[in-house]
């Protein structure tokens, strides 16, 4: 019989930490945050309780049944090696998508990663209960440990291993940080011609609305699916360089895709 999850340290006080706390401290105990700047450690222990604890020193960090790391990708296997041996009987998951679980190794027999596939900032409310949250763990019982875990925080768990988690994650890239800055691109022709962005924000529900209702490929419009040559060529003439090379690169992109 699997063991239900006790006591939790965050590990971590940044946008991702901030979210997977604030929804897991409803239905878990989340005794201790732990960050290397203690301003925020102590800031994300006051929006979880009066009762948690926070510290910036791994020397101090509570005894846990898990501790979740949400840190830079670069910095976890480093952390790592300052925790102490007494802490690493416990249960240890990571939040990233792109780094394999294998940063555990040699750690302890007890680890995974817990993925929320989201784009989190401070300041943006995100249903967290919403988000596809993908889990590995290094065995079954680990996996299904950290899969009870995940379902506290979201009703979307799916089973995910390093290899498909980094595929989800370039997947994700392309579906929310090449977009936005699709978007950056956009604002700058915009300013150029005194415009705000708010007039591209109906557009932009629009699609992102026919993006998630039908598949994207059957809702993909625009000069370069019909094959208009003159108008992307009047577009690529209004755009400095850097600006007109991505809009090629794009448009023929799709013109292969449609075979135009």
């Amino acid at each position: 019989m699997v063991k239900p999850l006790k006591d939790i340290v965050i590990i971590g006080a940044g946008n991702v930490a901030t979210h997977i706390a604030n929804t897991l401290k409803n239905n878990a105990k989340i005794i201790q945050v732990y960050s290397r700047h203690l301003n925020n450690a102590h800031q994300l222990a006051q929006q979880i309780s009066s009762e948690c604890q926070y510290t910036d020193n791994v020397n101090d960090l509570c005894v846990a049944d898990l501790y979740l790391i949400s840190i830079k990708d670069d910095a976890i296997s480093e952390f790592l090696k300052t925790i102490p041996e007494q802490l690493r009987d416990s249960y240890w998951a990571h939040t990233s998508g792109s780094v394999p679980r294998d940063v555990f190794n040699g750690f302890n027999n007890k680890n995974g990663v817990i993925y929320p596939l989201q784009t989190f900032s401070k300041e943006v409310k995100v249903n967290v209960e919403e988000v596809a949250i993908f889990v590995e763990g290094n065995n079954t019982d680990v996996e299904n440990q950290l899969i009870r875990y995940a379902t506290l925080i979201s009703k979307s768990v799916y089973k995910a291993d390093s290899q498909l988690r980094q595929q989800l994650h370039v997947a994700a890239v392309f579906a929310n940080n090449f977009s936005n800055y699709m978007y950056i691109i956009a604002n700058d022709i915009l300013k150029r011609n005194n415009l705000p962005f708010s007039v591209l924000s109906p557009l932009i529900k629009e699609t992102t609305r026919k993006a998630t209702s039908i598949p994207p490929l059957e809702a993909q419009t625009g000069p370069a699916v019909r094959g208009d040559l003159n108008v992307m060529n009047k577009h690529l003439s209004l755009l400095n360089t850097e600006e007109s090379n991505i809009y090629d690169i794009v448009s023929q992109s799709i013109l292969k895709r449609f075979k135009k």
